[in-house]
């Protein structure tokens, strides 16, 4: 199953191409509350192109300063991965077809909300489309940074199909909402984007943290999100991702709250996921992600 993913642009080299979007896909910043003061955890997201507000947070110590977060930032400047390793296969005996009716409840559409807490069990991902003049830095920029964009699947040319990963999707109607964006500035926001779909259009699958909101709830830890039935709270934050072509920008999180005691299950539970980002990049003071106002996200439900 898939979810609508923001995309943005910023116009770079020669002006005569087609601008090319710049996605701001979702990590996880998961938020976690105890005797009164505010611990957070946070997962690789993707790339916003504004400032972010400043507001000291005071008040966190020791679950800071085990913060994952310097190791984030180093492994970072190195990486260059997908999303799923080589020696991927799809196991046999598996039933899909419940991913498979969903697919078909959008295209027809039956279903145009966000898929948080949707079809449990199977993956989910982030959808990103380009012309095939970009398509090469855009897969470079996901290899760069696997964390925020861990790189599921890419489409030939001119195809719908993603294939082995959803057999039989169509990327062109199977997602319950797309923005679509010229000039850096979204234009529309449809159900169906056929008609954007030229021949040289490359699809890209990213993977998504919705994919183990499951398996956190099969452990009572499901997120408030899919308990209150809302999208989750994100924010853009201070960090770059690792520049590729035109494709840049600061990391987008996402927080889900938990309670103190909790971090060290969920920790365990989403690093075990690196094709939905994985585990916590950091936790603690918020600050540290250049983020001023956890009551304000910048994109999300509160």
């Amino acid at each position: 199953t898939f979810q609508h993913v923001t995309v943005r642009t910023e116009r770079k080299g020669d002006p005569h191409l087609p601008l090319p979007p710049l996605a701001t896909l979702k990590g996880l910043l998961t938020s976690l509350c105890s005797m009164g003061r505010t611990i957070r955890i946070f997962r690789g997201g993707l790339a916003s192109l504004r400032g972010v507000r400043h507001r000291p947070h005071r008040g966190f110590t020791s679950l800071a300063e085990a913060s994952p977060l310097d190791r984030f930032m180093g492994s970072s400047q190195n990486n260059f991965n997908t999303g799923i390793p080589p020696s991927f296969s799809l196991e046999e005996g598996v039933d899909r077809s419940a991913a498979r009716e969903f697919r078909l409840r959008v295209r027809s559409g039956e279903h145009v909300e966000q898929t948080s807490g949707c079809v449990p069990g199977h993956v989910q991902a982030n959808f990103v489309a380009l012309p095939k003049a970009y398509a090469f830095d855009f897969l470079v920029f996901c290899l760069r940074n696997p964390r925020p964009c861990p790189l599921l699947a890419m489409t030939d040319p001119g195809k719908g199909d993603p294939g082995i990963i959803a057999s039989g999707a169509d990327l062109r109607t199977d997602i319950p909402r797309y923005l679509v964006f010229r000039e850096g500035k979204v234009v529309e926001s449809t159900t169906d984007v056929s008609e954007y779909w030229q021949s040289d259009m490359v699809g890209f699958l990213l993977g998504c943290s919705f994919s183990w909101e499951q398996k956190l709830a099969d452990r009572n830890l499901a997120p408030r999100n899919v308990v209150e039935g809302l999208n989750v709270s994100m924010y853009r934050t201070s960090l770059k991702n690792q520049q590729s072509g035109p494709f840049q920008g600061n990391l987008v999180v996402s927080m889900r709250p938990y309670k103190e005691s909790q971090i060290e299950e969920v920790n365990q539970i989403t690093k075990s996921y690196p094709g939905a980002h994985g585990g916590p990049i950091h936790w603690g003071n918020p600050d540290a992600l250049g983020i001023g106002d956890i009551h304000d996200p910048d994109y999300g439900d509160v």
